[in-house]
This record gives structure tokens, C-alpha cells and sequence, in this order.
């Protein structure tokens, strides 16, 4: 936990800055690298204002500490369309030079760079694909869902991913679980009984735990859904050891998104190959962040991960393969797809921010509203789910 840093005094008034924890904590000797920094001023801050009365500190109201988003790159708006692209070449659209386009914005402000956008041509498809000039293997498509595909992905995130025999980052303490949803909806608790072995030959057969009506004791369902932070779908990861295991059972990724991703992953792999073999599924509540990490665990980094984005608006931060590379960061929105394939694998990576308050989360009215799922759609309008699937043997 980070203490409170008290930041200014006032002679009425005193302001506290309360930094929302990273949820993955970054060591001490990382603290002044160019993506932490990144991270910092990303970061939600809320200021604790506390009024000075009658010599007594009273009050103690939050408020969202402003950020500088003036560097932050917007793929949606704000880039302007090419002319034509000749010989099939990504063609520069922001209007820098190429003497310029990697040019680094150091100021204390901004610690993030802003390279220059290109449009990567790509026939057959219905959405723009982007790249960043100095970034191969880095591709980006916004608004590439239509409101229905991001309502059945939503819908399988919380009804199928966290299900067993996908493991969630409850499994250790509470085992595999099942009907987590409807067991949150009817306020139901998980029965204390023993947690399911870690050892493979065990899991398998391993009983699924029971849930039990309200009153009658165990860890609310309420609570494992809100804490919910991983699944993991098809073949498993292990956290703990970062690497994966062919012999733990994992459900299959489901066929549409199967499909999905093999046709998009042929814009980073022309030469095709791409197997979804993989999803690991993040959940972000208000506050929630990712710290800065790489993905180079598959035995083929040729082959792009493919990353979706559901629900509130993000702010990501992609930089180089080692964290005093200065980052670029840019925007995640609900419906946008990411890959990075080859070099891109190695580069450093992570999601500092979302934004869960409602007017600027920046989620499509067809996803918040009551008339497909109410619980659904109250979930996601002040969370995030991003459902990254990989292509994992050699």
C-alpha cells in the first residue's frame, strides 16, 4: 500500500493526494525509469481536500486530480484519412515529417512520445488498420466490433471465461468455480470447504465448490465478482511460474472468437498459421490498473496476440524492450482491437488508467443500455474487460 503524500498546505485548507495502488507493484529500483514515470502521471490521483476549523482538520471530500491527456495519441478522432497508398505502404496521416515522426516530447508534462500514425492498407477490411511509424508489428483497429459482437463478448466474459475449468485468479484460494454470475445476482455465498489441489493430476477431477443461500456463512459471490481481475481460457497460465500448461483441462475458446481473431491475425501474419489456442481475459474495476510488462512467453512471436477491448475507455502505454524506453501512450476504447506480433512482442506494456466515471468511461450507448441485460450493463459501464487471445506452441 502506498502512504499519503501530503502535498500542499493551505492556511484554511489542506489537499492529500491519494494514488490508487497499481495491481501489480513495481520495485523500488524501477521507480525512475522512463515507463514508470509514464505511469505516474497516467495515474487516477483522487485529492483529499480537508478544511481547517477551529484548529481541527474536518471535511475529507475527493476529487479526481486533473492529467495531462494532451499527448495521449486518439486513433478515433482526430486522425485524418490518407490519399492514396502507393505500392501497398503504410502511409504517414498526421502531417509530421519523417524527420520528426519519432522525435520525443520530454517534457515533464508529457513523459511519452508521440510518433507518427500511419495507415497500414489492408483489403477486405471494414475498419481502418493503424500502425505507429518505428513500432512493426503493431497494429491497431478502432471500432472494429459492432455493439451486438461486443454485447456477446461481454455476455461470454462473465457468464462462460470465469467457469470451470478456466482457472481465475480465485482458483488458489477458493478453488475452481461455476455459476459465479448468477450466484452475484442472487447474493449467494461460497460454501468454506477444502480449496481444490494445485497439482494437475489432482484439478481435473477435482469437485466444484458450493454455493449457499444468504446468511448462511462463506465468501460472498457479490465480492469474488468484484475482485475478479483473470481467466484464463484454453490452454492454462501459470501466473506463478509464467509459462504454460498443456496438461491442466481449460475450456475452449468459443468458435466466434475463434474466428474473429484468425481472420484479423493475417494482417500481422500474412502467411497465415495463426491457431487461438489461448485467452487470458483481464477485468479492471475504477482504479484498477496493469503494470508495465512484455509478452514473449508463446513458442511463435511471429504470431500476433490479438486484444480486445470491452467497456470503459483506457489509457495504454506501449514503449520499447526495456522499460527506459519512452513510451507512447494512447487510447483503448470499447469495439477497438490491438495486435503486436514479432518485435512488437518484446516491447514493454501496460494500462495505467481507465476511466470508470460515466461521462468519461466513453462506452456505446448499445452497450450500457437496460434493454439488452440490465446487470450486465450496469457491470460494464464502470468496468473494463479486455480479452487478449494468443497463438501459444511453437
Amino acid at each position: 500500500a502506498q502512504s499519503l503524500t501530503l502535498s500542499t498546505f493551505w492556511k484554511r485548507r489542506v489537499h492529500v493526494l491519494v494514488p490508487i495502488s497499481m495491481s501489480i507493484e513495481q520495485p523500488l529500483a524501477l521507480s525512475d525509469t522512463a515507463f514508470r514515470k509514464a505511469e505516474k502521471h497516467y495515474q487516477l490521483y483522487r485529492e483529499q481536500i480537508f478544511r481547517r476549523r477551529k484548529g481541527k482538520l474536518r471535511g475529507g471530500k475527493l476529487v479526481t486530480r486533473a492529467t495531462d491527456l494532451s499527448n495521449v495519441i486518439d486513433f478515433r478522432n482526430g486522425v485524418a484519412e490518407p490519399a492514396t497508398v502507393p505500392d501497398s505502404q503504410p502511409e504517414p496521416i498526421d502531417g509530421t515529417t519523417q524527420q520528426d515522426s519519432l522525435k520525443d516530447d520530454k517534457s515533464e508534462s508529457t513523459p511519452t512520445q508521440r510518433p507518427r500514425v500511419v495507415r497500414v492498407p489492408c483489403d477486405g477490411m471494414e475498419t481502418s488498420v493503424y500502425s505507429l511509424e518505428g513500432f512493426e508489428g503493431f497494429y491497431f483497429l478502432p471500432a472494429a466490433l459492432s455493439v451486438d459482437e461486443q454485447r456477446r463478448l461481454v455476455r461470454s466474459a462473465l457468464l462462460e471465461f470465469p467457469e470451470s475449468p478456466n482457472r481465475t485468479n480465485h482458483t488458489k484460494e477458493h478453488g475452481l468455480l461455476t455459476n459465479l454470475w448468477d450466484a452475484a445476482r442472487r447474493d449467494l455465498s461460497l460454501a468454506q470447504q477444502s480449496v481444490v489441489h494445485e497439482q494437475p493430476e489432482e484439478e481435473s477431477d477435482a469437485a466444484l465448490r458450493a454455493w449457499r443461500e444468504p446468511g448462511e456463512g462463506g465468501v460472498r459471490a457479490t465480492m469474488l465478482l468484484r475482485r475478479l481481475r483473470w481467466a484464463t481460457v484454453g490452454t492454462q497460465f501459470n501466473w506463478a511460474e509464467r509459462a504454460y500448461h498443456d496438461n491442466l483441462p481449460g475450456g475452449r475458446v468459443p468458435e466466434e472468437l475463434d474466428d474473429l481473431v484468425t481472420r484479423l491475425a493475417r494482417i500481422a501474419q500474412p502467411q497465415g498459421g495463426y491457431r487461438a489456442e489461448a485467452a487470458i481475459v483481464n477485468y479492471y474495476g475504477p482504479g484498477d490498473t496493469l503494470g508495465g510488462h512484455t509478452d514473449a512467453m508463446e513458442g511463435d512471436l511471429s504470431q500476433p496476440i490479438v486484444s480486445i477491448s470491452l467497456g470503459c475507455k483506457a489509457v495504454f502505454l506501449l514503449g520499447g524492450p526495456a522499460r527506459d524506453d519512452i513510451p507512447v501512450a494512447f487510447y483503448l476504447r470499447s469495439g477497438d482491437i490491438m495486435m503486436m506480433a514479432n518485435s512488437a512482442r518484446h516491447r514493454y506494456h501496460g494500462v495505467p488508467r481507465i476511466f470508470a466515471e460515466v461521462e468519461e468511461a466513453d462506452i456505446p450507448d448499445g452497450i450500457t443500455s437496460h434493454q439488452w441485460d440490465d446487470p450486465m450493463a450496469a457491470y460494464i459501464s464502470s468496468s473494463r474487460i479486455n480479452i487478449n487471445v494468443r497463438h501459444v506452441t511453437a
